[in-house]
């Protein structure tokens, strides 16, 4: 069965799409202020004209070129290390049916609370949630007072690796989109310094003569988005610096249940008064 990015007839049923092939994924190694970080990453395979982005080999955290985003209050440091986006086809000759952005990079809140400590769980939690409010926390229905995503979602802590890792979901609320899936990464590489990796997924708009029209479930298999996007992010390993190991000590120290909570709720956010 062929898989190619050329489209030459119309999808007329259920079809499971198939992107790049992960077993070919290179390695991307990456020292961040002694921190070992590596990822598996396959090579962008889209026919957009959109610049993929690979890390340095090393970085301080003392001495990076970030870009500023947000708002007064919750205000973010970034810096992108890893760019990248994979098309996924349909069999014979049905074209895209969708794709993956990869998106990693090292953020920081501005300010950083005093004392603030990533390493501690809670503290990985609240910035967790001030980023979630910051990316997703104004986007609402245009016409009812309705939020727009649903984040975190599927919440879980990544089991052994050095320190505190958290994944989740943002899912997309069916009542305003049809479609929409992004999975994070998230972990300390300091006290005031986080690693996100996020897998945005989406996929195309369906087009057909059924009556009810399909919904984009019904339409294109979510499966082969997902087991990419978990390959990626499951291919993540940490070491710590003896810094970070030290910060990550102290963070600790005195607390009975160092890992994060069993349990993170969607976040729930008010649309803002006209």
């Amino acid at each position: 069965m062929f898989y190619w990015s050329w489209h030459l007839r119309d999808q007329t049923e259920f079809l499971r799409p198939k992107g790049p092939n992960f077993a070919r994924a290179s390695q991307k190694k990456i020292d961040i202020s002694g921190t070992k970080v590596s990822l598996r990453v396959p090579a962008n395979k889209t026919q957009f004209n959109i610049d993929k982005r690979d890390p340095k080999s090393s970085y301080d955290l003392t001495q990076l070129q970030t870009s500023l985003y947000g708002s007064e209050g919750n205000e973010w440091r970034s810096l992108a290390l890893i760019r990248r986006r994979w098309d996924f086809y349909g069999p014979w000759f049905t074209g895209g049916l969708g794709s993956i952005n990869l998106y990693a990079g090292i953020y920081s809140p501005k300010p950083a609370a005093e004392g603030l400590n990533f390493f501690h769980p809670r503290a990985l939690e609240n910035g967790i949630a001030n980023y979630l409010t910051l990316t997703y926390g104004n986007d609402f229905s245009v016409s009812r007072p309705e939020q727009s995503w649903f984040a975190p979602v599927n919440w879980r802590q990544h089991q052994n690796m050095p320190c505190i890792v958290a994944r989740f979901d943002a899912v997309v609320n069916k009542n305003v989109y049809n479609d929409g899936l992004r999975s994070y990464l998230i972990f300390p590489l300091g006290k005031k310094h986080i690693f996100i990796a996020e897998c945005v997924i989406n996929r195309n708009i369906v087009f057909s003569n059924k009556v009810p029209e399909p919904t984009t479930d019904e339409w294109i298999d979510h499966k082969p988005f997902i087991e990419l996007a978990n390959q990626v992010l499951d291919s993540v390993q940490i070491t710590l610096s003896p810094q970070a190991q030290a910060e990550q000590e102290e963070a600790l120290r005195g607390l009975d249940d160092t890992s994060l909570i069993k349990e993170f709720p969607p976040l729930k956010w008010v649309k803002p008064a006209k």
